[in-house]
């Protein structure tokens, strides 16, 4: 569909097999004594039915929910991510990171931690978030 790669954005070079919104960067208000919650789209844009997996940097502060899923084709699915607040009012340099893995998957349960450590690295598409 012809999107422009955002700058700054470091998506995976292969074929995306789900589509995220926002594509690059996850923005959180300032106001970090306050529990804040924000949305993430993930859409399959694959063939066929994809599994999907939510990871973060700082897994203690942040809730994810839905952090692992499956899509059908052509379904989408929002993710909340619930920053919880901070103990001090400065992000100690904007480094909590998202990772979103996407892989092509035929079964009908979430694939588990185990079954994610078999699939083929090439055959995982990831997407990095800031």
């Amino acid at each position: 569909s012809g999107h422009a790669q955002t700058p700054g954005c470091s998506s995976v070079v292969m074929p995306s097999i789900v589509r995220l919104e926002p594509a690059c960067d996850i923005v959180f208000p300032k106001d970090l004594h306050t529990q804040v919650t924000t949305v993430l789209k993930i859409q399959n844009v694959h063939k066929g039915q994809v599994a999907f997996k939510v990871r973060t940097t700082a897994a203690k502060q942040y809730l994810v929910r839905p952090s692992a899923g499956i899509l059908k084709r052509g379904e989408g699915r929002e993710v909340q991510i619930v920053m919880q607040p901070r103990e001090s009012a400065v992000m100690e340099g904007g480094t909590d990171r998202f990772l979103v893995q996407g892989v092509p998957f035929a079964g009908t349960e979430p694939p588990s931690r185990e079954q994610w450590q078999t699939f083929e690295k090439a055959a995982i598409n990831e997407h990095k978030l800031f």
